[in-house]
């Protein structure tokens, strides 16, 4: 009888952890540069510390030199146009990028386009944000159906499985 009630605890118990472990987020650091969150990324044999933009629409951005060194971005024929917020307009190649790794999270495929510097000034308050969107940004698209949390006290971002993590209504 001792052994059947011990048995029960240690399946019970082996199936708390693997629903924990099942659920775990892989939490990866940002740094901030003027309150905005960056991660690393890696894309193909490269990684570059990119922008996450939360409100953007642009799947991922990245530039020239990263598509060369990244051996794993594919250039396709279409373009897309786009007005920035001093109302200049720009028309950039899109592009696929494969092999998206953010912390140990691969995103997979990872539609884009070629990232182009705009905005941002060259000296003054606003140099160092300038300087580092330059290596390009993602945005939640590139996400997919994977569920993140930024949690800005502890400066990281929690990249969940699809289906798992908090949900709507419940604390994070």
């Amino acid at each position: 009888m001792k052994f059947i009630v011990n048995h029960r605890l240690a399946v019970l118990f082996a199936g708390c952890v693997l629903q924990s472990v099942a659920t775990a987020a892989d939490v990866v650091p940002l740094t901030f540069i003027n309150s905005l969150p960056f991660a690393t990324v890696k894309i193909g044999a490269t990684a570059s510390q990119l922008m996450i933009d939360s409100g953007g629409s642009l799947g991922i951005s990245i530039p020239e030199q990263t598509i060369k060194d990244a051996g794993s971005v594919q250039l396709l024929e279409q373009t897309t146009r786009f007005r920035d917020l001093g109302g200049q307009v720009y028309e950039v190649q899109n592009l696929v990028a494969r092999q998206v790794t953010v912390g140990k999270t691969e995103l997979g495929p990872v539609e884009g386009r070629v990232h182009v510097q705009w905005g941002g000034a060259p000296e003054g308050q606003d140099a160092a944000l300038t300087k580092a969107r330059q290596a390009g940004a993602m945005d939640l698209a590139a996400f997919g159906k994977r569920p993140v949390m930024f949690d800005y006290r502890l400066g990281s971002l929690s990249v969940y499985e699809p289906g798992e993590g908090p949900q709507t209504g419940q604390p994070g």
